[in-house]
């Protein structure tokens, strides 16, 4: 088992490809274009995330 938070966000993400629960944003792209010309794609998405 995980830490506490981390099960929780871990749950929100398999309900929210389940489509069960929405919440946050969903980021869709193609992983051979935009993605690999972005120098901090890493934070970004970190950024995003919290």
């Amino acid at each position: 088992a995980a830490e506490p938070h981390e099960e929780v966000r871990v749950g929100w993400e398999i309900l929210k490809s389940l489509e069960l629960r929405k919440r946050g944003v969903t980021v869709v792209a193609c992983p051979t274009c935009g993605r690999l010309d972005i120098d901090n794609f890493v934070e970004i998405v970190t950024e995003v995330e919290r």
